[in-house]
Formats: structure tokens, sequence, C-alpha cells
């Protein structure tokens, strides 16, 4: 997910500063670790990736769908 592109369907949709701003923190502040051969190795940060088991992933799929119809009717 490209989150600058994100930020800006979210502007367009109509979404308040604050909220893209929250939204936007909890993604880009996003870490997770892993378990090999039974042993937690060290945290890392996500950079594009949202996580499969995120709330909002399905919403924000469809702001990123919506868009690209958008953008798709726009060429036609």
């Amino acid at each position: 997910v490209l989150w600058l592109m994100l930020q800006n369907i979210m502007h367009k949709i109509g979404f308040l500063k604050q909220w893209i701003r929250m939204i936007m923190t909890f993604y880009n502040k996003a870490f997770a670790s892993m378990i090999l051969d039974g042993i937690q190795k060290k945290p890392f940060q996500l950079k594009r990736l949202i996580r499969q088991v995120c709330p909002l992933m399905l919403y924000l799929y469809i702001f990123i769908k919506e868009m690209l119809n958008s953008i798709l009717d726009d060429l036609s």
C-alpha cells in the first residue's frame, strides 16, 4: 500500500485531517515480530504492508478501489 496515495484518497473522500493522521499513525508506527524455530525474533517496523488481521484492511481496500474506478472513469 502506498501510504501517500491512501492519505490522498481519504482526503478526497472527505475524511477530517485528525482521522487521517490517526489512521496513518496506526500504520506508520506498526511493528511485527516473527517466531523462528520457537524463538521470537526482534521486532521490526512494517513499511508497506497491512497485517492480515487488521480490522481496517477491508475499508482501506475499498477506498483504493473507488479511487481507481474514479480514475478509470475519467479516462474513458
